[in-house]
């Protein structure tokens, strides 16, 4: 025996005394019920001339929520050899190896070859779980290990059984923690099992701003363009006028259509299809599609919201991705609101403003106001 190991078992059997003096005083009733939140099962044969076993653990969601599963590995000789928190996810399974997880870091440097692991489904209070204090028991978890049964020849059989549900006392769960705080204090990170491997766990979600704009706004937001200028966000698509251009324009305030359009607000402004913004026209008579694209890379889609509102001259109706969605507009008096939850798809996505310009006199402008904004999270 190594001096580290004589001194760490010494410390441990000395330690391990504190520990059953303290359970002297605890109850040997069960803690409130106990059923399915201690788990025992054992491994053997754990030689390098063997395969590997394996533990997989799964929370079944009695509370639709996640669990601790606080592990605790014992050698055959009693001692506890290594311990961990692993955090369980509802009807995820974990799989620890018994090799490289549970047994590869002992306390006393000397793998077990044979042993017991237990398992305490506990409450999960934060994003980590802590098996040296303050295990609150809380059903319910399952658990599996293989076994690798003695060799046959050269060839070690492998049998696969679940794991006991016992009765957890209370000095068994004080003993418990009380040891692995002890790994934890002295054993210099020796003595702690690792947690193997699980499904992904799901990603903690930040609410954030889509960069999405309305009519009016310099390219990228978040100043309102000049009017008269073009709108840095929006392109034309198509229109019906010879001479379309690309891009919209800001309309020129102070003169007609205002009014008898509804006036620009710090939100948005209005934008139409004539250069420099000068509305006084009769624009042609037919269909304008407006059109932005926004960017929704990393954003979890089921959480994004684009709503807000918007005014056309004359009539107007929107499309997300190539679908029309959300309310018709038939009114440059009065704002339409809008709101889409729904057929968003990761990466660029094009919202389009499809606005017609009905027949009327000499002065027979067209235009679009959108006020919107965009959130989600990511």
């Amino acid at each position: 025996m190594t001096h580290r190991t004589c001194s760490l078992f010494s410390a441990a059997l000395a330690a391990a005394g504190i520990f059953a003096a303290g359970a002297g005083f605890a109850s040997a009733q069960t803690i409130g019920s106990s059923t399915d939140v201690f788990k025992v099962n054992y491994f053997a044969n754990n030689v390098a001339a063997a395969p590997d076993a394996t533990v997989r653990i799964d929370n079944p969601g009695l509370t639709y929520g996640n669990i601790c599963a606080m592990v605790y590995v014992f050698d055959n000789d009693q001692q506890l050899t290594e311990c961990c928190g692993c955090i369980q996810t509802h009807d995820g399974l974990r799989t620890l190896s018994v090799k490289h997880d549970l047994t590869s870091n002992p306390l006393t440097g000397v793998v077990s070859n044979n042993g017991v692991i237990k398992i305490v489904a506990a409450a999960a209070t934060s994003s980590a779980c802590d098996p040296t204090a303050n295990v609150s028991p809380k059903s319910n978890i399952r658990a599996w290990a293989t076994h690798i049964e003695n060799a046959k020849g050269a060839v070690y059989p492998i049998t696969e059984t679940e794991f006991s549900d016992s009765s957890l006392g209370a000095t068994e769960l004080a003993n418990l923690q009380a040891q692995c705080s002890f790994i934890s204090v002295l054993g210099s990170g020796h003595g702690i099992c690792t947690c193997g491997t699980t499904e992904p766990v799901p990603p903690v979600l930040t609410p954030a701003a889509i960069a999405i704009f309305g009519t009016g706004y310099v390219a990228g937001g978040p100043g309102l363009a000049a009017p008269g200028s073009a709108d840095g966000n929006f392109s034309l698509i198509s229109c019906p006028a010879v001479a379309c251009g690309s891009k919209p324009f800001v309309t020129l305030t102070g003169q007609y259509p205002f009014p008898p359009w509804l006036p620009d607000t710090a939100a948005a402004r209005w934008i139409g299809p004539d250069s420099g913004g000068d509305e006084i026209a009769a624009d042609a008579v037919g269909v304008y599609d407006y059109r932005e694209t926004f960017d929704l890379t990393g954003f979890s889609l089921g959480t994004v919201v684009i709503s807000g509102f918007y005014a056309t001259d004359n009539s107007g109706y929107i499309q997300l991705n190539g679908v029309t969605v959300g309310p018709a507009s038939s009114t440059f008096t009065s704002l339409t609101p809008f709101s889409l939850t729904s057929g968003f798809k990761s990466g660029i996505n094009t919202l389009d403003f499809f606005v017609t310009n009905a027949s009327g006199g000499s002065l027979n402008p067209t235009g679009l106001f959108v006020e919107m904004s965009g959130t989600g999270e990511q």
